[in-house]
């Protein structure tokens, strides 16, 4: 799913700062909502009911972690992008191929520098190759896009060049730097190539494919690589697009700076962040409200006054007291409603159950005796010992037994009544076991000596063995007695959940309908039940009636045992048996019920049985509501912390605005009548939170101060120079690496160039920042040439237009060393007579630098407008510059000149030997006059 705008989506949090992902760390209840839309948002809503359903139950338990607790935001909201940090890559070349005015290229348009001016006549090429940037960035191009300029049958395939063969393709081709100039620095290619041209409709769209460094990106991998490359925004201020900013409405410059606001998943997040009243319902307890329909539904038949207000004191109750709150209500509503005279809960219970029951009985008499004496115990099998465990104990005490038999079979009958007569003498104190020799108190036979210690202890050692097979038949017994015990819970089970069904037949006769249907299938059921179980009841009353005898051999007693764990494991699914009795009576109990229930109070009744039998239950729902309201308010204070640091952050970013359109507003513009003052964002109010950009002037007459929009007193000059200023802030916000310019000045004035070139542009070139300027304007030109000259990355081009070859950019022709090198060219390629005119030019340019640097200050270079050598070398020149800093240069500069001049008035031009004398002269008096263009 998409928030908010179509390049948004809620992994991105995890990936770009934006407002929102500066809270994804946040602590509290605030941290918990951003980071469940970052991570759940994938389907509508389910990410907001997750995160409430999970703060309920916190709630509902009391048990809200510390880590989860409401806390207000403090991360800071108008932090500013750091400027000061690495510009985006650079642009280093650029192919457009069969793009709009360009044909077949060739090689590409080499773009290495700082400052790139790229100065030709209109109809040159020059927006073509700025629209071949925007066509890159971002596979469109705004003049048919945004402006709707023209019809969009006239505009149709106005990407293509008209003239591409059939065999070739659309595509702009250009190489970047990260990092220029250190050791860091990394190229890499990218390529769009148009696979299909603007049709002839609105509707219609361009499309084509984006290729980095030779391979093509999916639609994911192509955003990422134009976020990394350019933040999605193109670096790019067209000549149709200079005043879009202004005349643009509130909300469409709001988009202007939607990258650098990154409001949108905030903005999503906040509209999405509220559960009405109207939705609470819907968020049921983890009994499905079962215990709160039932109260609501006994509330919804009370009649009296008392009952009612007993009933409403239940749910605001504190949690400690909600219990008794609801046992004194059912108590209050069953003495009100009811008439019933007592005051514990239960015997009312039992009161009201019985008034149903006698009801229901009115109805079908026999359903009393068709009523299990007790529920289904689903515990007894617990204590019931598995059959194999059972059957291995009793074959240990079988052993043990035998073992012992063994024993005291070695010892005579007789022998063991001396035993026992020894033990009883010894605990009357007759024999003393410590003597050594004593008379027997029976015989009184002394001699010759008959109870020695030794006789005794003889004596003594028949008794245990005697004593161990008593033990070991008591254990025998008691495991056997184990198993009719088992034997009897399971008949009790049988006897106290499976009644005996009486005659039906005469009420039968009687019934039709559902009850009779109810009816039948219950005598059905139980005559299943006793058909599965009666052989075994049986059985199980015969092992408990046989008495296994001492002569029983162990074959016997393993038969008797197999037997009786047989028949338990048989007999264990009694209460599953029981249930389905039970379902069977309460299907016959509904119907009789609904007979019954045609009586109001029988229906009111039941309604109260069912409130007092699922206490738990409504206390629960209870509890659960409650929570409920407790996550719903937490919802609303984090919101509401939202929405003031979405405020914050809007002031933060305005201030960002405001005050970078200002600094580059006053390096443009000396207004003092009316000037720009500010940027103001009004407070977002309505559906979505729209944000406004509203542009505010300052209007001073010297009397009074007035603060307006700008819209109404700007001209189209300030408009455009504000144009110029969204534009730089916005890409030194962006951190942009590079910025291009498509005759920006229009509507300037040369003082306006002026502070263009020499105010407003060092700063972003000192940033590390590309610059590109396309114009058409040559004094404009003039004066970046003029003020920019000792720029190591200063760099000109030429556009042009040819019949067969369409747009072209050269080498440009502004530079000392560009003009030197144009000269050879047109001399290399036979145009001598042309090659010298450059030179001249040179000489010129050589002129008026070596002024700018040498001479006093406060020349103004624009007065040597249109002026030749010789004027400029004359008195006040640069004649006694150049001589004072290179004595011999005088004769061979006139030299030169003089030879520049062939060709014209019938003069022959000088060959070729002498011109690239010239060049080679003038390229070695550069440094000498420390002049690097």
């Amino acid at each position: 799913m998409k928030h908010g705008s179509a390049d948004f989506e809620p992994k991105d949090l995890e990936l770009r700062p934006t407002a929102l992902s500066t809270l994804l760390d946040a602590p509290g209840a605030v941290g918990g909502l951003v980071r469940a839309y970052a991570r759940d948002s994938g389907t509508e809503d389910g990410w907001l009911d997750s995160w409430f359903l999970k703060r309920t139950r916190l709630h509902c338990e009391s048990s809200v972690p510390e880590v989860d607790q409401f806390e207000p935001i403090t991360v800071e909201a108008t932090q500013a992008p750091d400027l000061s940090a690495e510009p985006g890559p650079r642009l280093v070349s650029i192919r457009p191929h069969y793009f709009r005015g360009f044909k077949n290229l060739g090689l590409a348009i080499d773009l290495t520098g700082d400052l790139i001016v790229i100065e030709g006549k209109n109809s040159t090429g020059k927006t073509s190759l700025a629209e071949a940037l925007e066509f890159l960035f971002q596979g469109t191009l705004s003049r048919r896009e945004d402006l709707g300029e023209g019809n969009p049958r006239e505009l149709e395939n106005c990407i293509g060049n008209q003239f591409r063969p059939i065999d070739e393709c659309t595509f702009v081709e250009a190489t970047f730097v990260k990092h220029p100039g250190t050791a860091d620095a990394q190229e890499f290619v990218v390529k769009r190539i148009l696979t299909k041209d603007y049709g002839d409709t609105n509707t219609s769209n361009c499309e084509s494919k984006l290729l980095k460094d030779g391979s093509e990106l999916s639609k994911e991998d192509e955003a990422s690589v134009l976020d990394d490359l350019l933040r999605r925004v193109p670096p790019l201020l067209m000549q149709h697009t200079l005043r879009s900013f202004v005349h643009n409405q509130p909300s469409q410059r709001r988009q202007y700076f939607e990258r650098i606001l990154d409001l949108n998943d905030l903005t999503d997040l906040i509209g999405k962040a509220v559960i009405g009243n109207a939705k609470l319902p819907g968020f049921t307890s983890p009994n499905s409200n079962a215990g709160l329909l039932r109260w609501q539904s006994l509330i919804a038949v009370l009649n009296t006054a008392e009952s009612k207000t007993a009933a409403k004191k239940v749910k605001p109750a504190s949690i400690q007291d909600q219990s008794k709150a609801l046992v004194k209500a059912l108590i209050e509503i069953a003495k009100f409603e009811f008439s019933s005279a007592s005051a514990n809960l239960a015997d009312a219970e039992s009161w009201i159950d019985q008034l149903q029951l006698e009801a229901r009985q009115a109805s079908f008499p026999p359903l009393a005796k068709l009523q299990p004496k007790q529920q289904p115990n689903h515990d007894f099998p617990k204590i019931l010992i598995g059959s194999e465990i059972r059957k291995a104990n009793i074959e240990k005490r079988w052993t043990k037994l035998e073992e012992a038999k063994t024993s005291t079979n070695a010892v005579r009958k007789n022998a063991q009544a001396i035993a026992d007569a020894l033990e009883s003498m010894t605990q009357a104190g007759l024999i003393d076991p410590e003597l050594a020799v004593q008379v027997c108190p029976l015989c009184e036979h002394g001699h010759p000596p008959t109870l020695t210690q030794k006789r005794l202890r003889e004596i003594c050692g028949w008794q245990p063995l005697v004593e161990a097979e008593k033990r070991a038949k008591n254990e025998l017994e008691s495991e056997i007695k184990g198993l009719k015990r088992d034997l009897s819970t399971l008949i009790s089970e049988a006897d106290n959940t499976l009644p005996k069904i009486p005659d039906l037949d005469p009420y039968l006769k009687k019934t039709s309908g559902a009850l009779l249907e109810a009816a039948s299938k219950l005598v059905d059921v139980r005559s299943e039940i006793d058909a599965d179980v009666r052989q075994d009841l049986s059985d199980a009353q015969n092992l408990i009636d046989a008495e296994p005898g001492d002569s029983l051999t162990l074959g016997e007693l393993e038969t008797y045992v197999s037997d009786c764990t047989t028949c338990i494991d048989n007999l264990k699914h009694l209460p599953s048996l029981a249930n389905k009795y039970r379902e069977a009576l309460r299907s016959l109990e509904v119907v009789v019920g609904q007979a019954a229930s045609s009586e109001e109070e029988y229906r009111k009744r039941q309604t109260w049985l069912d409130c007092a039998k699922s206490q738990s239950e409504i206390l629960d729902d209870f509890s659960w509501e409650m929570a409920k309201v407790r996550s719903q308010n937490d919802l609303k204070k984090v919101r509401s912390e939202l929405m003031q640091f979405r405020e914050n952050y809007l002031e933060g970013r305005r201030t960002l605005f405001s005050d970078g359109l200002q600094d580059v507003w006053y390096s443009l513009r000396g207004d003092t009548y009316s000037s720009f003052s500010n940027l103001q964002i009004p407070k977002p109010k309505g559906k979505g939170f729209p944000v406004l950009l509203e542009v505010k002037a300052t209007l001073d007459d010297g009397l009074e101060i007035k603060e307006v929009d700008a819209l109404k007193v700007f001209s189209e000059s300030q408009v455009n120079a504000l144009g110029v200023a969204a534009f730089v802030t916005r890409s030194r916000l962006l951190g942009h690496g590079m910025l291009v310019f498509d005759d920006p000045v229009q509507s300037m004035d040369e003082d306006h160039f002026k502070t263009f070139v020499r105010e407003m542009l060092p700063p972003i070139l000192d940033e590390g920042r590309q610059v590109i300027l396309l114009t058409h304007n040559e004094t404009f030109a003039r004066e970046v040439s003029v003020w920019h000259h000792e720029r190591p990355g200063y760099v000109t081009l030429q556009s042009r237009v040819s019949k067969k070859d369409g747009c072209l950019v050269d080498e440009g022709n502004r530079r000392i060393n560009e003009r030197l090198h144009n000269a050879e060219k047109l001399a290399d390629n036979g145009k001598l007579n042309e090659a010298w005119i450059p030179v001249r030019l040179a000489i010129e340019r050589l002129y008026l630098l070596t002024k700018i640097k040498h001479g006093q200050n406060g020349f103004d270079p624009v007065s040597w407008k249109d002026q030749t050598a010789d004027y400029m070398w004359g008195d006040g020149g640069v004649g006694d510059i150049i001589t004072g800093i290179v004595p011999d240069a005088g004769p061979r500069l006139k030299e030169i000149l003089d030879m520049t001049s062939g060709g014209a008035h019938d003069k022959d031009a000088s060959g070729i030997t002498e011109l690239k004398s010239a060049v080679k002269y003038l390229n070695k008096l550069r440094p000498r006059l420390k002049i690097s263009d």
